[in-house]
C-alpha cells in the first residue's frame, strides 16, 4: 500500500503552484476542486517525491490518468484538449456543476446540524 502524502507537504505542493492547475490554469474556486497529480505516475514507477507531484484539477487529473506527459508538444496538446473542453462548456454545464456543488454543500450543512443536534442531546 501506498503512503499518504503529509497535509504540510499538500500545502506546500499547493501553494507553489498558486493554488491552480498546472495542466489548465484554472484557480482553486466553487466549481473547481484541486488535488495532487503525481506527473510521471506510480503505474509508471514515478514517486511521491515533491518534485513528481503537481496542483491539478479534478477534471484533468482524471483526463490524463496515468499517461506520460513526456514532451511539451504532448503538455501542449493534453491542455490545448482541457482548455478547448473547458471552453465549450455550456451555461447549462456550468449551471449543473454549481447545483451540484450547491446541493453538496447543502446535504454536508444538513449533515452537521443533524449530527450536533444529535450530540447536543446527549450532553445537556
Amino acid at each position: 500500500a501506498r503512503e499518504h502524502i503529509p497535509r504540510a507537504v499538500r500545502q506546500r505542493i499547493y501553494t507553489r503552484d498558486g493554488f491552480a492547475c498546472r495542466y489548465c490554469g484554472r484557480k482553486r474556486g466553487h466549481a473547481v476542486r484541486l488535488e495532487l497529480d503525481h506527473f510521471y505516475p506510480v503505474s509508471r514507477g514515478g514517486n511521491d517525491d515533491p518534485d513528481n507531484l503537481v496542483t491539478a484539477c479534478f477534471d484533468c487529473n482524471r483526463a490524463k490518468g496515468a499517461r506520460l506527459l513526456r514532451d511539451d508538444d504532448a503538455v501542449r496538446r493534453f491542455v490545448t484538449e482541457r482548455e478547448a473542453a473547458i471552453s465549450a462548456m455550456t451555461r447549462a454545464d456550468w449551471r449543473r456543476v454549481l447545483r451540484r456543488d450547491l446541493l453538496l454543500t447543502a446535504f454536508v450543512a444538513l449533515v452537521v446540524t443533524a449530527t450536533f443536534l444529535a450530540l447536543t442531546r446527549y450532553v445537556f
